[in-house]
């Protein structure tokens, strides 16, 4: 973290108590929070009323360059990124919604700031095994045809939507109500995954923060808001997966719920957003409607790419160039010392060998290797 306001703001919100009302109060008092990083905190700590548990967090610490420094040397040793507002790698959907995180804790690749569908399949956490495959087989449908699938890691529904993706060779983020080192026993094998296959493990919550009831709640915003469009397969009256659909139609999201019998107390929810004006999702084409997006359902999706580079230099190029997220030719080309007519021929070869995948407009992504390949960038162990 280079920039002294965001060192501050992540500082802050490291602490144990610190909110993000204590912050921005903070930030109205004294503008910019980075010149507050070497004065001691006893100075300017009456300066902001009331919030007693941050003020207590905060006597634990000096100046706020120290809590910045022990922030720093916890993401060092876990091998963590942390995003802002405004960086490339902040997804701009979460942007764009009335509260985004002031700070987001990343373990794995995140997309950068160009076009991207983005779906979030949520639900309950005790499906009927015959659904959890059909959400299963449907994550895998939308993740085959270049749409990133975002959930909540939770067993059930969650878990099923993010191997569906897996399963696709695609891509998908896991947003935790907790921090990313706290996950439960059960989640650790399926977070690996994501991130060794090129997703994301995403967290609001600093190194050590642990689950609690209103971190879940506030993270059902952060599942929505990355994601364009929000669908609910089973939800239960009473469910989380309903307040994410809630925070969906809060932040002008399409929403679709997917039917289930009318005896089914597990469709209790789903019946309910239907009511009120949820559009139904019963198969791939639902969900890419939502998009806008027109998509070749006959066509197979292949899951893997070769695990032997290519032997032509200007595709060996070409191929460095791409990740998993789709980008536009003349960014490609940009980065590529060839001719335009080159790297068009190498990404017209590199799609027919099966390395890259093509989206709308012009767009290409690289399609990952298959499990057990060896790849470029080791991944680091989850568990610091």
């Amino acid at each position: 973290m280079r920039d002294p306001n965001q060192r501050a703001v992540a500082a802050l919100w490291s602490v144990r108590g610190v909110g993000p009302k204590f912050i921005d109060e903070l930030e109205r008092v004294h503008g910019p929070l980075g010149a507050l990083l070497t004065v001691p905190i006893a100075e300017w700590l009456g300066s902001v009323q009331r919030h007693a548990p941050a003020k207590e967090g905060l006597r634990g610490f000096a100046r706020l360059e120290d809590a910045a420094s022990a922030l720093e040397a916890k993401l060092a040793s876990c091998k963590y990124n942390v995003h802002f507002p405004g960086d490339d790698a902040y997804p701009p959907a979460l942007e764009a919604i009335a509260d985004p995180p002031r700070v987001l804790f990343a373990w794995g690749e995140v997309a950068s700031r160009g076009p991207a569908p983005r779906v979030a399949m949520v639900g309950t956490r005790q499906p009927m095994p015959d659904f959890a495959k059909w959400f299963r087989e449907l994550a895998e449908a939308i993740a085959a045809a270049g749409v990133t699938v975002v959930s909540g890691a939770a067993e059930g529904c969650d878990t099923a939507a993010h191997l569906g993706a897996l399963d696709a060779g695609g891509q998908t983020w896991a947003v935790l109500g907790c921090a990313i080192e706290q996950v439960d026993p059960h989640q650790r094998q399926v977070l690996r995954r994501i991130a060794e296959q090129g997703g994301s493990v995403l967290s609001e919550l600093p190194p050590g923060g642990r689950p609690e009831p209103a971190t879940f709640v506030r993270r059902n915003r952060i599942i929505s808001g990355c994601a364009d469009v929000t669908v609910v397969g089973r939800a239960p009256k009473g469910s989380g997966a309903l307040h994410t659909a809630r925070r969906a139609q809060a932040q002008h999201r399409p929403l679709l719920a997917c039917p289930g019998a009318p005896w089914d107390d597990h469709a209790e929810g789903c019946h309910a957003l239907l009511a009120d004006g949820a559009k139904p999702c019963s198969r791939p084409k639902d969900v890419f409607s939502a998009l806008g997006l027109v998509v070749d359902e006959r066509q197979p999706q292949r899951k893997w790419a070769p695990s032997e580079p290519p032997s032509d230099p200007v595709q060996r190029a070409v191929l460095d160039a791409l990740d998993l997220h789709p980008r536009e030719f003349d960014v490609v080309a940009a980065a590529v010392a060839a001719s335009s007519g080159q790297v068009q021929s190498a990404l017209l070869e590199l799609e027919l060998q099966g390395y890259v995948s093509v989206a709308r407009g012009r767009r290409y992504a690289r399609l990952p290797a298959p499990p057990g390949a060896e790849e470029p960038n080791e991944v680091s162990d989850l568990l610091c």
